[in-house]
């Protein structure tokens, strides 16, 4: 049986993380497990090919949600990275921190070491900002941030429209406090995107004390007095057992590692017991608390009204004489009858204080069929609950923010 001092499991972006570290003291044997394959698919490097990468089971190990009665017993597309980097290669490239007071939150919960400053010197030295280095900013780390290089005038009248409104523009989403209206800025290195993979593992993917497999499906961590020693893994059909001298480490992500724990015998007993899974651990809250925003798509045009802000005054100061309509489109959902100009889309989503929306805009003539997924996402919004509207040629942009 092959030794090592650490296995970590799964390479996405915290594997590829750790194993950069770890590899850096030349003492340490390190292994690292990935069940998907390599990252050479080219549309994982192209930053709209996640187009070509999510839903693609080659890349997207393509889960779906149960069915939720909420959204009329259906089930939710559930994109996570199959391939170095993990879901680092297959995102939409947003480089967002998220809210200070979140992290905030979480510290006073009783998590040492996650309050926002304390966090924020990591953001610095993963990152190698396009604009230089900053309070808020670092340069030179393996992540390189960079300006979008799109600009869209119906974006800018947006942006306008939401400053009327008391939204103010923004040029930067993270310094701790995501309110405000403006381009959002993505993880590319020259027109290239920069995963995890790229960023942390592929400069020292060579290093002589880091072994890298590929398609290694994970069977479960053997433990002995409770203590995890060994981990069985598949290639092809092929059973392989290695040890850890010092730590495995778990980071297959939100699904993986739960999953990895309850074959191993760690999570819910009742539910091991019903899989012939020999329990070590009664951990009954494990993988229960996992949440995730929905999304609502929104069409307008201008010869049709919204039916949920008809009252709106930005509404009707350019309301045309045949009236608006709105539909409202949501996953799985029919939307083979909206034939018209596509104008814009949000994604609403629940957030502790308010509503963030991504606008994506599409210029072309399209009849939507299922499952269809835009490209180019260019401005983010952090508000509370209201409407923003504005005329731009012959269309009325309306983003309707709503949250519980």
């Amino acid at each position: 049986m092959e030794e090592f001092d650490y296995i970590i499991i799964g390479a996405g972006s915290a594997g590829c993380v750790l194993a950069n570290r770890l590899s850096s003291i030349e003492t340490n044997k390190i292994l690292l497990l990935e069940a998907g394959g390599k990252d050479t698919y080219p549309w994982i490097h192209i930053p709209v090919g996640y187009y070509k990468t999510m839903h693609n089971p080659n890349t997207d190990w393509c889960f779906k949600t149960e069915p939720d009665k909420t959204m009329n017993n259906r089930s939710i597309n559930y994109p996570r990275g199959k391939t170095l980097g993990g879901s680092s290669s297959i995102n939409g490239l947003l480089y967002i921190r998220g809210q200070e007071q979140d992290y905030n939150t979480w510290r006073q919960l009783g998590n040492v070491g996650w309050s926002w400053q304390d966090v924020l010197p990591y953001f610095l030295k993963s990152e190698d900002q396009e604009r230089g280095q900053s309070e808020f900013h670092g340069s030179g780390g393996p992540i390189t941030v960079e300006d979008q290089r799109i600009k869209l005038d119906i974006l800018d009248v947006f942006m306008n429209a939401a400053e009327e409104v008391g939204i103010p523009k923004t040029n930067d989403f993270n310094k701790g406090d995501n309110f405000g209206c403006g381009y959002f800025q993505v993880t590319e290195k020259k027109g290239l995107r920069c995963s995890a993979a790229v960023g942390y593992l592929r400069p020292i993917k060579n290093r002589k004390n880091l072994k890298i497999i590929t398609k290694a499906h994970i069977k479960n961590i053997v433990f002995e007095n409770n203590k995890a020693i060994n981990v069985n893994y598949w290639i092809n059909n092929d059973l392989i057992s290695v040890k850890a001298n010092k730590e495995i480490i778990l980071s297959a992500g939100t699904i993986g590692s739960p999953h990895i724990l309850q074959a191993s015998g760690i999570g819910p007993g009742d539910l091991l017991k019903s899989n012939n899974i020999n329990v070590i651990n009664y951990l009954q809250e494990l993988d229960k608390c996992v949440q995730e925003y929905k999304k609502t798509f929104e069409f307008c045009d201008r010869d049709q009204m919204p039916w949920s802000i008809t009252e709106s005054p930005i509404i009707q100061k350019y309301k045309p004489k045949g009236g608006y309509k709105v539909w409202h489109y949501e996953n799985n959902g029919n939307p083979n009858y909206i034939k018209r100009h596509l104008v814009f889309m949000t994604f609403l989503n629940d957030v502790l204080e308010g509503g963030e929306t991504e606008f994506l805009y599409q210029k072309k003539k399209f009849k939507p069929k299922k499952g269809l997924t835009l490209i180019w996402p260019a401005i983010w919004t952090h508000t509370h609950k209201g409407l923003v509207s504005t005329k731009y040629k012959k269309y009325i942009i309306t983003g309707w923010i709503n949250y519980n």
